[in-house]
């Protein structure tokens, strides 16, 4: 999806990547399937597949808005120190930094704008690319 992609160095040791269509109908299927790889390599799979939603629904609602002709990527890597996931969409982007420095707290709690500050929660660390239409999650084992 470009060259304005995320990398680290760490030795892997499985990995699973998958495309979808941007509906909301492939996102159960592709949860439940990501969840089951994640089961044997973490005790934290419900808070995990939670972050994991939040960020693919932005990804197919606000990255390809809606658009069921475009796709998301997912790669979700093993390695020896963390499990990182990484969501790319085919969108233009948006001003990630704006939203990685909100809290949840009674001013940021709507229906809209949590999918980012619970994935925070949830993860140890997230990252975006400059065009801001990739997402790297990383939970530390």
């Amino acid at each position: 999806m470009g060259s304005d992609r995320i990398t680290t160095v760490s030795k892997e040791i499985q990995s699973l990547e998958r495309t979808i269509v941007s509906k909301f109908d492939e996102v159960y299927n592709l949860e439940e399937e990501v969840e089951d790889f994640l089961a044997i390599y973490t005790d934290d799979i419900i808070n995990l597949r939670l972050g994991f939603h939040e960020i693919l629904v932005n990804a197919i609602e606000h990255g390809n808005n809606l658009n069921g002709q475009k796709e998301i990527e997912i790669e979700v890597i093993i390695t020896e120190k963390h499990i990182r996931i990484l969501i790319s969409d085919q969108g233009k982007g948006f001003n990630w930094e704006r939203h990685l420095s909100k809290s949840l707290d009674k001013d940021n709690f709507n229906e809209r704008g949590r999918g980012i500050i619970i994935a925070k929660r949830v993860y140890d660390l997230i990252e975006y690319n400059n065009q801001g239409n990739q997402a790297s999650l990383i939970k530390f084992r």
